[in-house]
């Protein structure tokens, strides 16, 4: 957004100013003042759907979904062929609490209709056994001989998805033999200074861990970088490579190439590992997920046959967060946390923390997290998320709170850091508290590594549901019960972080932290025990093909 933004129609006289001054503000991140420009165009020139768009991935870039979600309406009410709008306004509607199965289930089914659809000239069938064009594929039907397994995504790189597919990838069966296609770029240092207010300056990301993460991909697969490919070469590179199985690891979100398994570039199509409503995409055979995540009763809203695994996602910790008590590692790893006491033990301020992406906290989490400190008095409650460098998305959480006249100096905000110093925060943190209705992901996963539990609160949707997965996929500890983490409305997850964070229970917290990373070692959400399922079940969904 805002750096070469191109609209696709010819503004007028008077509309010309207002744009140039919107792509000025958004490439300045002034992300406000440039919807205030975009709408000024709108005003005085053609009612172009792009500049609809442009102001929806402003308000993304900012933290506010459900403005986004309204221009986005907007411009498919304009332009319903528009691709990049549908996509964006399919994960937006996951932020919002009003947000149905149903009607996430729908936008999918309409991406499917107007541009998923089209790319399937083979009549009569969405079967397993032809491509796009009515190509038979040729892959022997042998069942047990070495697999060929092609993962196609944006994020073989420094980035939360990593931590769970490296997991598997990188710990993948003598069995199969794997091919990653990244639709990146080539991997860039990410360890960026810039600033961002009078004299400050933060550091986005760390090069040499954006590079060790490529690398080490690059190791365990056949690596190709394909994003000079359009869907139709990058089709025709992989049915080249003869792949039996094609995992999806991107969904609808950025970097995402749906359009490949719409023409089915493989016999067997899977998405995993990304967004836990689906794909919509008919082509797609199977999606993995749990019963938690997922449960029987809303199967019927996918289109992908559902895999049930012991947990939607695992989690593959860097190396620098693996040092347990007693172990040796050198440079930096020597600080790392390990498991501490509650901070909270030590005299300072019940801390609530939300380590997790502005754009999840709607502004019903925002709510109930006002009331938990309301209700709390003394506590303070820290957010981090790099979207926080922008000072647009830290107005609005601010202005949220000063709205209420009195707690916005117990809100501390923090911007990007270098993951091990990301990680390093929940040293600080006594609980997590999860937006709504878009649960934690990878986020959960590494407070629970780090010996930190969230309160979560789920719904129908299945994007609420992550937290709650990985708590039915832990062993519970020696003195509690996961199940009092969980709950399923507003007045009673207040109710539970106010209570947990009174004295009386800083004992049981201070216990749970001491035995949560073994029991994270020992459940399916470490990644060493999560990938053998995955191998197991990719063999059983080829074995059935076979059989087909």
């Amino acid at each position: 957004t805002g750096a070469g933004v191109t609209i696709s129609a010819s503004p007028t006289l008077h509309q010309k100013p207002a744009l140039q001054r919107a792509v000025r503000a958004a490439e300045a991140e002034h992300y406000r003042e440039a919807v205030t420009w975009y709408a000024d165009a709108l005003k005085h020139g053609p009612d172009v759907p792009r500049i609809w768009y442009e102001m929806a991935i402003c308000y993304i870039t900012i933290g506010d979904a459900e403005s986004a979600v309204a221009m986005l309406e907007e411009t498919l009410k304009r332009d319903p062929d528009f691709e990049e709008a549908r996509q964006a306004l399919i994960l937006a509607r996951d932020f919002l609490p009003e947000t149905t199965i149903e009607a996430a289930a729908g936008e999918r089914r309409l991406w499917w209709r107007n541009h998923g659809a089209p790319l399937w000239s083979a009549r009569g069938t969405w079967g397993e056994l032809f491509d796009c064009k009515g190509r038979r594929f040729e892959n022997a039907p042998d069942p047990e001989r070495q697999l060929r397994i092609g993962y196609l995504g944006g994020d073989f790189r420094m980035h939360s998805s990593a931590f769970i597919h490296s997991g598997v990838i990188l710990h993948h069966d003598p069995g199969v033999q794997t091919f990653c296609y990244a639709t990146q770029e080539d991997a860039q240092p990410l360890h960026v200074e810039r600033e961002v207010g009078a004299g400050h300056r933060v550091i986005q990301a760390d090069a040499g861990f954006n590079t060790i993460v490529t690398e080490e991909y690059r190791r365990a697969s056949t690596f190709a970088y394909v994003g000079s490919l359009n869907d139709r070469q990058l089709h025709e590179r992989i049915r080249a490579d003869q792949i039996d199985i094609l995992v999806d690891l991107a969904g609808h979100s950025a970097g995402n190439r749906l359009g490949v398994f719409a023409r089915r570039a493989a016999p067997i199509q899977i998405t995993a590992w990304g967004y836990a409503t689906g794909t919509g995409c008919r082509t797609m055979d199977y999606f993995f997920a749990d019963p938690v995540t997922v449960p029987p009763h809303l199967r019927h809203h996918y289109c992908e046959r559902i895999i049930d695994l012991p947990a939607i996602i695992c989690l593959n910790p860097p190396y620098y967060m693996r040092r347990d008590p007693g172990d040796s590692m050198p440079g930096f790893e020597q600080d790392f946390p390990v498991t501490v006491d509650p901070p909270c033990l030590s005299g300072k301020p019940f801390t609530f923390g939300a380590l997790t992406r502005g754009v999840k906290c709607s502004e019903e989490t925002l709510g109930m997290w006002a009331e938990i400190l309301r209700r709390a008095p003394g506590t303070r409650l820290v957010l981090k998320d790099a979207s926080y460098d922008l000072a647009d998305a830290r107005a609005r959480v601010f202005d949220f709170f000063d709205g209420l006249g009195y707690m916005a100096d117990r809100v501390v905000i923090l911007g990007s850091s270098p993951h091990p110093d990301h990680v390093r925060t929940y040293a600080e943190i006594d609980l997590c508290l999860d937006p709504y209705p878009h649960a934690g992901g990878v986020g959960s996963l590494e407070a629970l590594w780090m010996g930190v539990p969230t309160v979560t609160r789920v719904c129908d949707l299945p994007a609420s549901r992550n937290t709650a997965s990985f708590y039915a996929a832990l062993p519970q500890p020696s003195i509690a019960s996961w199940k009092m983490f969980i709950t399923g409305d507003r007045k009673n997850y207040v109710e539970n972080a106010v209570g947990f964070a009174q004295p009386t229970f800083w004992p049981t917290l201070a216990q749970i932290r001491r035995e949560l990373r073994g029991l994270f070692k020992a459940s399916p959400l470490f990644a060493p025990n999560y990938a053998p399922v995955i191998y197991e079940a990719y063999r059983e969904v080829w074995r059935e093909w076979c059989r087909a």
